[in-house]
């Protein structure tokens, strides 16, 4: 029985995928959450890392040499549905109530984000159902967006109204510069006749 997670950013389809404590390597290429590339790590290192972000783990290519893992998550907290996968190969169709459990075990360990949207239900030989963000997750990430616009405006007010009272410091300059101005004109114009009256006695 395999559980098929679909593509979050649109690649590939559907594939088998481990997650966290399931992946088997000992070490993993491990790809960023920006999709850059982290090099060759312990799976230990790995998991550390991704647990720092708050995000799993996912082997997204399990046949490479070594296995391709990335650091994802969040998917239903970006308001986007997931539907959940399970695949009954061969006998495992008349051990369908495994599938179940692995679909209950998948609700209860989303339950602070996720609701049902479609129960599950088998189509085939795959039993599958839909999950949609939960309305209360989605509130709270508003609520956080707005109070970070919030103390974004405060903080762009408050830039804004500083280099007000420093602004004021270089008048006096500036206005004894112009006062200056004055004095240096008058040696400039006084020196504008000279050349006129050479040519007046010759």
């Amino acid at each position: 029985m395999a559980i098929q997670q679909r593509d979050p950013r649109g690649g590939g389809g559907n594939r088998d995928a481990r997650t966290n404590r399931r992946i088997k390597a000992r070490e993993v290429r491990l790809v960023g959450v920006e999709g850059e590339q982290l090099g060759v790590l312990p799976v230990e290192q790995a998991l550390a890392k991704a647990q720092e972000l708050g995000l799993d783990l996912v082997e997204v290519s399990p046949m490479a040499k070594p296995p391709v893992c990335k650091i994802m998550g969040e998917f239903l907290e970006e308001s986007n549905k997931a539907r959940i996968t399970v695949m009954f190969r061969g006998r495992e169709m008349s051990h369908r109530e495994l599938g179940q459990k692995v679909l209950t075990r998948v609700i209860e360990d989303l339950r602070d984000v996720a609701v049902i949207e479609s129960a599950p239900r088998m189509e085939g030989r795959q039993m599958f159902m839909i999950l949609a963000p939960n309305p209360k997750v989605l509130q709270s990430q508003r609520d956080r967006a707005r109070a970070q616009a919030a103390q974004a405006a405060q903080a762009a007010s408050a830039q804004a109204a500083a280099p007000a009272a420093p602004g004021a410091e270089p008048a006096p300059a500036s206005t004894s510069a112009s006062a200056e101005a004055p004095a240096a004109q008058p040696p400039a114009v006084a020196a504008a006749p000279q050349p006129q009256n050479p040519a007046g006695p010759r």
